[in-house]
């Protein structure tokens, strides 16, 4: 018996690049000027990808979080910001951008350490919501979510791979055993 993870389908491309085009029009409705992006990564960076393919001109800086041991959840960390990133910071509107949303801590602690930093405000874009206990609304920090998958879902692809580390995978899948 092959007991092997097995990968199923959640959401092709194109609707993850219809969904993130909406995004992006929702960004340029909600900032006069466009933020500073803070990339969570690594999860962040293919979402941050598509945004760019959509949005111009836009400035990033890069925060590295730490919380998945395997696929088990673990103590959070956040790595030190480097110091020419604290100056664009400074006094800025940060939308913070990660692939993934569970419980909202990571984005929380993201949050308040920019903003601790002198970010003007910081909110965030996820690419997809994995509520915990069935939760159906966003934290006020979360100004959207692009989808929404069930909290027993383990899911991989578009940036997200654990397994394969294939890092172009244009589509999200959810990991079945």
């Amino acid at each position: 018996m092959n007991t092997s993870p097995r990968l199923r389908m959640l959401l092709p491309h194109w609707v993850i690049e219809a969904r993130v085009r909406q995004v992006c029009r929702q960004i340029r409705r909600m900032y006069l000027d466009l933020p500073l992006f803070a990339v969570v990564r690594e999860g962040g960076t293919r979402f941050m990808d598509e945004i760019r393919s959509h949005l111009q001109d836009v400035e990033t800086i890069d925060i590295r979080c730490h919380s998945y041991r395997g696929t088990e959840r673990g103590q959070l960390s956040i790595d030190p910001i480097p110091r020419s990133d604290m100056k664009k910071i400074w006094q800025r509107e940060v939308v913070v951008i990660d692939d993934i949303m569970d419980s909202g801590r990571t984005i929380g602690a993201v949050c308040d350490l920019l903003e601790s930093m002198g970010a003007k405000e910081a909110r965030a874009a996820v690419l997809l919501t994995r509520p915990q206990g069935g939760a159906t609304v966003l934290p006020p920090r979360v100004i959207t979510t692009c989808f929404w998958a069930p909290d027993t879902a383990f899911v991989v692809g578009f940036g997200m791979d654990l397994f394969f580390n294939d890092t172009a995978t244009t589509e999200i899948y959810t990991l079945e055993k």
